[in-house]
């Protein structure tokens, strides 16, 4: 019993409940190699990820993928580009705190496609 109530203490002193950010989840269908905005930015706030899954199809063509804000920051690092095959995903389960850096204030989240795919994208983010 004891063990139950230190991970549940555990779990909730991760994001104290005045600090929980209110996950807008967003999602995206990509069948061409190009820039798609996943949000859009708002004036003075960033976007943070706290969950994102890519996917690409089974019968898709493997390619390139990067994750960056609207002024083409990589918010994985500089150069970072997640390669997929097909019917393979890059997921990034929800745990609690964002990943990566967030974006610039006032920039937007985008995904960059190096391929047709197609890819099916979803994430939870704050902004």
């Amino acid at each position: 019993m004891k063990a139950i109530a230190l991970i549940i203490a555990l779990l909730c002193a991760t994001l104290p409940a005045d600090a929980q950010p209110f996950l807008t989840k967003v999602g995206a269908h990509i069948t061409t190699a190009t820039t798609t905005t996943l949000v859009a930015g708002t004036a003075g706030r960033s976007i943070e990820i706290f969950h994102m899954s890519i996917c690409l199809d089974n019968a898709g063509t493997a390619g390139a993928i990067t994750i960056q804000d609207s002024a083409a920051l990589n918010l994985v690092g500089t150069g970072v580009v997640y390669v997929l095959g097909p019917n393979t995903c890059l997921t990034m389960p929800f745990k609690g705190r964002s990943y990566f850096l967030p974006t610039g204030a006032g920039n937007g989240l985008q995904i960059v496609s190096g391929s047709v795919g197609p890819f099916e994208v979803y994430a939870e983010v704050s902004k």
